[in-house]
């Protein structure tokens, strides 16, 4: 995926017209313009020391997935060495001589100090770096180029193009406002807070209608992740099952409804066992 449809997802075929060389000048990812983010390399920050002992953000990312997998038979996944540091098994024995993994992989005192007190940079790269000030100076240059590009299409007569460039811009900007608190809850579910985080996505579901349908697979992908987390169970599989019945034809549902049935083999185990020791 390349920086742009990161930013913006895949947009239809009008768009090319206004992904010109000064919006993308503009544009920011982590407050780094994006021109000087090459896809090809480490990212500009990665090697920026934030811990004793040099350890870097690449670093941090590290131990953050070597805390999760240490003790399990995990590929190592390709953007560490395309995003974060240049090779890793070399990394891994710095942070290792220096105290910070044990020779088991797990992670030490110091390595898990490491990480709690860099957390930030975690939710950054599960957000793909884009940070909240980002988000809303891109969306500003996405809208204002292409107010930019109506305008003078009706000029030059293209009334036609014109008029669907801003009916794209009146349905992105509607989607936009009915993802706002999607991500809302998303922030919270992460930080623990299940419960607010399940409340506004309930609230959020029967919104989700029309041309923004196909929005609901998100929400309740993240509505059953709440709900386990809160062991409500049933209430996973209920949200799970409607969409499976409901929402046929819907944008990536075959793919969601594999997915969905996973999670409603593993929600049904766990509340049976729920259920049997009650």
């Amino acid at each position: 995926m390349r920086i742009f449809d990161m930013l913006f997802g895949h947009k239809n075929e009008s768009d090319a017209s206004i992904k010109d060389m000064e919006l993308s000048k503009k544009i920011t990812i982590n407050n780094y313009p994006v021109d000087e983010i090459n896809d090809d390399d480490l990212y500009p920050w990665s090697n920026q020391v934030v811990y004793r002992n040099d350890v870097t953000i690449g670093n941090i990312i590290m131990l953050w997935w070597l805390d999760k997998y240490w003790d399990k038979e995990k590929t190592i996944p390709n953007y560490f060495e395309k995003k974060y540091v240049k090779n890793f098994k070399i990394e891994r024995r710095k942070l290792t001589y220096r105290g910070f993994i044990k020779q088991s992989g797990e992670l030490t005192d110091l390595g898990q100090a490491a990480l709690s007190n860099n957390y930030e940079y975690i939710d950054k790269h599960r957000n793909n770096w884009i940070t909240a000030e980002d988000k809303e100076r891109n969306s500003a240059l996405h809208y204002s180029q292409m107010e930019n590009v109506a305008k003078q299409d009706e000029l030059w007569g293209m009334h036609d193009h014109a008029k669907e460039l801003n009916q794209q811009m009146s349905d992105e900007k509607e989607r936009d406002a009915l993802l706002k608190p999607y991500f809302e809850a998303e922030k919270l579910g992460k930080q623990g807070d299940s419960q607010r985080s399940l409340d506004i996505l309930q609230q959020l579901l029967p919104r989700l209608n029309g041309k923004n349908r196909y929005l609901r697979a998100f929400v309740i992908e993240r509505i059953a992740i709440d709900s386990r987390k809160l062991k409500k169970y049933d209430s996973e599989i209920h949200y799970l099952n409607e969409y499976i019945i409901k929402e046929k034809g819907q944008y990536r549902y075959t793919e969601y409804k594999e997915k969905f049935f996973k999670r409603i083999a593993k929600a049904t185990q766990l509340l049976d066992k729920q259920r049997s020791s009650n």
